[in-house]
């Protein structure tokens, strides 16, 4: 049995040089962050990376030795972080460090029909042991999106799993949603619609309004004394 439980995210490759080809030598690291906490990968001039970076789970002592207690934990913990998102920067010693682009990955796809068993190891940081578990391990492809980028073919492929593997079907990733795809509760999401509606019945009534005055002091008022 693992001591703790880690989201465990490899970058595998970044094919992200294309753009860099003729401008020298480029240096590049990835952040990834998830669940408030950001971690770097080493710096890598090829594509080829393979660095797997770790992100604790943090369970309190008493809920570990309950099963039903864990499951709930892990699956409520997991649904407010569903995802980690990763930013990629460059430095082709000129004046700035410059963002390459960002996305992110929803954890939801580790519950694919498609995702497989896959044994991993483990090495303890402070005995160096190694122990060898099973997880259920995604393979992904992350395409970058950016603003100085538009028509960006920057893709970093991925993995992610975890470790040791959640308990199935006590913990439900397919349930996770990406937080684009998030929603309010559904008297709060009427409230919005009916407040943003009156927002829009608001500036179309001040609109008219303007319109309206402007017309009364062409008619009423000579230039001269409205200015």
């Amino acid at each position: 049995m693992l001591r703790d439980r880690y989201l465990c995210v490899k970058i595998i490759e970044a094919n992200v040089f294309e753009n860099f080809r003729d401008g020298g030598e480029a240096l590049v690291w990835i952040e990834v962050f998830w669940g408030g906490v950001m971690k770097k990968t080493r710096i890598f001039k090829r594509e080829n990376v393979q660095q797997t970076l770790y992100f604790k789970i943090s369970i309190p002592p008493d809920i570990k030795k309950n099963q039903t207690k864990l499951e709930e934990y892990l699956q409520e913990y997991l649904t407010t972080k569903s995802e980690f998102q990763i930013q990629v920067w460059v430095d082709t010693y000129k004046s700035t460090i410059d963002s390459i682009g960002s996305g992110k990955m929803c954890l939801q796809n580790i519950a694919s029909h498609s995702v497989q068993y896959e044994d991993q190891e483990f090495i303890d940081p402070i005995t160096k042991s190694k122990e060898v578990y099973q997880a259920r391990v995604y393979k992904g492809n992350i395409r970058l999106t950016s603003q100085f980028w538009a028509n960006s073919n920057n893709i970093v492929h991925t993995s992610c799993w975890f470790q040791e593997d959640l308990p199935y079907p006590g913990v439900d990733l397919s349930k996770l949603k990406p937080k684009t795809k998030d929603s309010y509760p559904q008297d709060i999401e009427e409230y919005l619609m009916i407040n943003e509606r009156q927002n829009k019945v608001n500036s179309l009534l001040v609109c008219m309004y303007t319109q309206k005055y402007e017309q009364v002091l062409d008619v009423n008022w000579e230039t001269d004394y409205r200015e």
